[in-house]
C-alpha cells in the first residue's frame, strides 16, 4: 500500500510539474521571438509587394490573378494581403501591420514544433527545432520572411502544417473526419500558391510509417484529392484564359547544370549564416567576395570584427539562450531519441528543395538566380534548414559529454550571433528606407498639405528612387497612398515630361515640387515641399528640368546639430547654407530677391562635406539599375550596345580639379576590356576575375557645364562563352567618389 501511495504521489507530482515546465518553455520561446523580431516592428513599408498590397483593391488582385493565368479563386491571395493591411492600419498603423505579420510568422514556427512533436514523439525535439528556426532565420530583401507582406506566405504554410498535423492525428486515432479536415486545409493552402503542389510528397512520407498497403493507398488518395481537383480546375482555367505571363510557364533551360545551380541559389540562402557570409549587406552592400581585394583577402573577418564592436546586446542574449537550450534539449533527447530519424531527415530536405523546383524549371527565375539571394520558396526552405540543424545537434549529443556539450554550445552561439548581426543590419536599412513613409505621413498633417487643392500635380522624382536594393515604387503608388490616407486625390509623378504637360494645363497655384533627401548612413531625413511658379529645361544629369521657386517648406527628421541645408540659386551657385535644428520640426524659408533651384536643396550631415557636394555624381544611360546600401553605391551595366555613362555635375561656376575613384568588377566572369574616357583622357582596364575588384583613380577636370565619363566594354581574349542566358558583356561599378586632387598640377 505504501509503494502504491508513493507511485501515486510521484505521478501527481509529475503531473503538477508539467504545466510549470511548459510555462517555462513558452516563456523561453517568447523571449527568443521578441529578441529576433522586435527590431522589425518599426521598419515601415519597405518592399514592392508590401506596398502594392497595402494600397491595392480586391479588384486589382482579381485582375492580377487573371493576367498571370491563375484561378479566379487565387484572388484570395490578394484579399488576405489587403485585409491584413487594412486591419493593421485600423489598429495603429505600420507598427501593427508588422505586428500582425510577425505573429503569423511566429505561428508557423509553433505549428512546425507541434508537428515535429507528433511525428518524432519527442516534445524536446519539436521545441528545439521551432526555437532554432526563430533564433536563426535570416531576413533577406529577396524572400522577406520578416516584413513585406509575409502573411501571403505564412498563412498558407500554417494551413499546410495543420493539414499534416491532422493527418498525423488521424493516423493515430483512425477518425475519418480528421483525414477530410486535413484534405480541406491542404486545399486551402493551394488557393494561395500552386507551390504547395510540390510539397505533396510530404503526405505519403508521413503516411508510410503507418498501416498496411491498402490503408496507405486509401488515405493517400484522400490527400491527393485536393491536388487533383485544383489541377483539373487550373488546367481548365488556363485553356479558357490563356496567359503570356513568363513566370508561370516552363520555358527555361532544362540542362541539369542550370537546374541544379538555380536550385542551389534559392535553397542555400535558407541555411543559417549563409546570407551573412555570402550575400550579406553587412557593412558593405554587396557580397564579401566582391570586396576581397579591399580587405587584403580577409574581408569577411574584417567586417565581422567591425560589426561585433557595435553589437546589440539582444543578439548576445539570444545566442546564449538558444545555446543553453540546445545543450539542455539534446541531453534530454539523447536519453529518448526521436522516432523515425530518417523520415525527419527527408522531411527537412523536402521542405528545403521542393518549394523551389518550379523556379528551377522556369527561364525567368533561372536568370534571376544569378543575382537574387533566395526567393519566395526560400521562406519555406528555412524551416527545413532548422529541422536539419536540430537533427545535427541531436547527433552531436551522442558524442562523449566532455566533447558534445562545448561543441553544441559554441556552434549554436556562433550561428545564432552571426545571424543576429545580419538581421540587425537588415532592420537598420529597412528603418532608414521607412523614413519616406514616416515623413509622408507627417507631411499630410501639415497646413501646407491641407491647403493643396484636389487635382493638383506634384513633381517628386526622389520619392520613387530605389534604395538599398528594395522599395521600387510604381508610378501611381503615392497617388493611392495619399488618397487612402487623406481622401485627397492629387497626382504625384516622377516624370518631368508628365509634370510639364500637366503644369501647362493647370493654374499656377496647383503645381508643386516635393523632394525627399536622406543621409545614407544616419536616420536623418528632409522633406521639401514648395509651390512651383516657374520651370525651365536644363541639361542636368539627374533632372531634365529645373524647378524654381522663392520659398521652401521643410519638414526635418532627426537632423543633427552639424547638419547643413544647402540652397542654390537659378544659376547653380550657392544661395544660402543654413544650420538645421537638432530636433524634428517644420521650417519655412523664403529668400527675397533670390530664386531657389528647388531640385538642389540638400541635407548634408557634416558641414565639412559641403566642399564635396560641389560635384554631384550620377549614373546615365547604360546603367539600368542603381543600388545603395549604407555608405556604398553601385550599379551594373549589361553592355546593351551603347556606351555606359557616369555623369559629374559641377555645382559651381568655376572648373574643379579632382580625382574620380571607383571599383571596377567583371560581373559574371566574361573576361572584359573596359575603355574609360573622361574628357580628353582615355584609358583601358582589364577587370580581375569574378569575385574581386579593380580600384581605379582617374584625374579629371570638371568644367562648369559638367563632365561625362564614358565606359565602352567588349569581351576580351579570355571571354567565357558558356553564359548563353546572360548578356555577352556585363560589368559593375562600385562607389564612384570625387575627391579633391592631391596634386592639382598633375594633368
Amino acid at each position: 500500500m505504501t509503494a502504491e501511495a508513493n507511485t501515486l504521489n510521484a505521478r501527481l507530482a509529475a503531473a503538477e510539474a508539467v504545466p510549470s515546465q511548459l510555462l517555462s518553455y513558452a516563456a523561453l520561446f517568447l523571449l527568443l521571438s521578441l529578441l529576433t523580431f522586435w527590431s522589425f516592428l518599426q521598419t515601415g513599408f519597405c518592399t514592392t509587394d508590401d506596398m502594392l498590397c497595402a494600397m491595392g483593391t480586391y479588384r486589382d488582385a482579381y485582375d492580377g490573378a487573371k493576367a498571370q493565368g491563375r484561378l479566379h479563386i487565387m484572388s484570395l491571395h490578394g484579399f488576405t494581403a489587403i485585409g491584413s493591411h487594412r486591419l493593421g492600419e485600423a489598429l495603429g498603423g505600420h507598427t501593427m501591420v508588422n505586428a500582425l505579420a510577425l505573429l503569423s510568422v511566429v505561428t508557423n514556427a509553433v505549428l512546425l514544433g507541434h508537428l515535429l512533436c507528433l511525428v518524432s514523439r519527442s516534445f524536446h525535439f519539436g521545441f528545439l527545432a521551432s526555437c532554432v528556426w526563430v533564433a536563426t532565420v535570416q531576413d533577406s530583401w529577396s524572400f522577406f520572411p520578416l516584413v513585406g507582406a509575409p502573411i501571403l506566405y505564412s498563412l498558407p504554410f500554417s494551413f499546410f502544417l495543420l493539414a499534416l498535423a491532422f493527418q498525423e492525428h488521424f493516423l493515430r486515432t483512425n477518425k475519418a473526419h480528421l483525414a477530410w479536415l486535413s484534405a480541406f486545409l491542404y486545399f486551402l493552402s493551394l488557393q494561395y500558391s500552386e507551390m504547395f503542389i510540390c510539397l505533396f510528397p510530404v503526405f505519403p512520407l508521413l503516411l508510410a510509417r503507418h498501416g498496411g498497403a491498402a490503408f496507405k493507398l486509401k488515405n493517400l488518395l484522400v490527400s491527393l484529392l485536393p491536388v487533383a481537383l485544383f489541377s483539373a480546375a487550373y488546367l481548365g482555367f488556363r485553356l479558357g484564359f490563356p496567359s503570356a505571363y513568363e513566370g508561370n510557364t516552363f520555358t527555361g533551360t532544362f540542362a541539369a547544370s542550370t537546374i541544379l545551380s538555380t536550385l542551389s541559389s534559392y535553397v542555400l540562402p535558407s541555411v543559417p549564416t549563409w546570407q551573412f557570409f555570402v550575400r550579406s549587406p553587412f557593412g558593405s552592400g554587396h557580397s564579401f567576395s566582391d570586396l576581397s581585394t579591399l580587405c587584403g583577402g580577409n574581408c569577411t573577418i574584417t567586417l565581422l570584427l567591425k560589426s561585433i564592436a557595435g553589437i546589440n546586446p539582444a543578439v548576445i542574449v539570444k545566442g546564449l539562450a538558444l545555446s543553453a537550450l540546445a545543450v539542455h534539449a539534446t541531453r534530454r533527447i539523447a536519453r529518448t531519441p526521436p522516432a523515425g530519424t530518417a523520415p525527419l531527415f527527408l522531411f527537412a530536405l523536402f521542405l528545403m528543395v521542393l518549394p523551389n523546383v518550379p523556379f528551377a524549371l522556369n527561364g525567368k527565375y533561372q536568370a534571376w538566380a544569378s543575382w537574387l539571394s533566395g526567393y519566395t520558396g526560400t521562406y519555406y526552405s528555412t524551416f527545413g534548414a532548422a529541422v536539419l540543424w536540430a537533427l545535427l545537434l541531436c547527433f552531436t549529443a551522442r558524442l562523449p559529454g566532455m566533447l558534445s556539450i562545448p561543441l553544441i554550445f559554441l556552434t549554436t552561439f556562433i550561428v545564432t550571433t552571426v545571424t543576429g548581426l545580419h538581421n540587425e543590419t537588415m532592420a537598420q536599412t529597412r528603418r532608414h528606407e521607412g523614413l519616406r513613409w514616416e515623413l509622408m505621413d507627417e507631411w499630410m498633417r501639415t497646413p501646407e498639405f491641407q491647403a493643396v487643392e484636389k487635382g493638383a500635380v506634384v513633381y517628386a522624382p526622389s520619392l520613387f528612387k530605389k534604395l538599398n536594393n528594395f522599395a521600387l515604387v510604381p508610378d501611381n503608388y503615392w497617388d493611392l497612398y495619399v488618397q487612402t490616407k487623406s481622401g485627397k486625390h492629387i497626382r504625384i509623378t516622377p516624370r518631368a515630361s508628365e509634370f510639364l504637360d500637366l503644369a501647362g494645363r493647370k493654374p499656377a497655384n496647383t503645381c508643386y515640387y516635393l523632394k525627399y533627401s536622406a543621409d545614407s548612413t544616419h536616420p536623418h531625413a528632409l522633406f521639401l515641399f514648395a509651390p512651383v511658379p516657374r520651370v525651365r529645361t536644363v541639361n542636368d544629369s539627374e533632372n531634365s528640368i529645373c524647378v524654381l521657386g522663392d520659398e521652401a517648406n521643410l519638414l526635418l527628421h532627426r537632423l543633427g546639430s552639424h547638419s547643413v541645408l544647402l540652397f542654390q540659386d537659378e544659376a547653380g551657385n550657392r544661395a544660402i547654407e543654413l544650420p538645421s535644428s537638432p530636433s524634428n520640426g517644420s521650417l519655412k524659408y523664403r529668400l527675397k530677391s533670390k530664386c531657389i533651384r528647388l531640385n538642389s536643396v540638400l541635407a548634408v550631415n557634416d558641414s565639412d562635406a559641403l566642399r564635396f557636394q560641389s560635384v554631384h555624381v550620377s549614373y546615365g544611360r547604360g546603367f539600368p539599375c542603381v543600388e545603395e546600401n549604407g555608405s556604398n553605391r553601385w550599379a551594373w551595366s549589361a553592355g546593351d550596345g551603347q556606351d555606359s555613362e557616369l555623369r559629374l555635375a559641377n555645382l559651381t561656376n568655376i572648373p574643379i580639379e579632382a580625382e574620380l575613384s571607383f571599383e571596377l568588377v567583371d560581373w559574371g566572369g566574361y573576361g572584359l576590356v573596359v575603355t574609360v574616357q573622361a574628357g580628353d583622357a582615355r584609358r583601358q582596364f582589364l577587370p580581375p576575375p569574378q569575385g574581386s575588384s579593380l580600384p581605379v583613380v582617374l584625374p579629371v577636370r570638371i568644367p562648369p557645364e559638367g563632365l561625362t565619363t564614358r565606359f565602352h566594354t567588349e569581351p576580351g581574349a579570355t571571354a567565357q562563352t558558356s553564359h548563353s542566358a546572360s548578356p555577352p558583356v556585363k560589368f559593375g561599378l562600385f562607389n564612384p567618389v570625387v575627391r579633391q586632387r592631391a596634386h592639382p598640377s598633375v594633368p
